[in-house]
């Protein structure tokens, strides 16, 4: 399977990418699951933002639990990007 095309990891990763794109990219994306997590990681709105950010405060703290937790949720929500 595979995920966004190159033009449009370059496209969001740029600065003050408008949120409607993002909504675009996912409707044109809706039928591959890789690309829509990708989308998501890029999405400063999307879910993934703070599950990232619990993981990554967990991994500063070296909280071996909330560590584990927080990957879990990761890999819960976002299977195919945190394998």
């Amino acid at each position: 399977m595979t995920g966004l095309r190159r033009k449009h990891h370059g496209e969001l990763n740029r600065m003050n990418v408008p949120s409607t794109r993002y909504d675009d990219l996912r409707y044109e994306y809706a039928d591959n699951p890789l690309a829509l997590e990708q989308i998501d990681i890029y999405d400063p709105s999307s879910q993934h933002v703070p599950l990232m950010r619990a993981y990554r405060d967990a991994l500063k703290t070296r909280d071996e639990e909330a560590v584990a937790t927080s990957l879990d949720a990761l890999k819960r929500e976002y299977p195919l990007t945190s394998g």
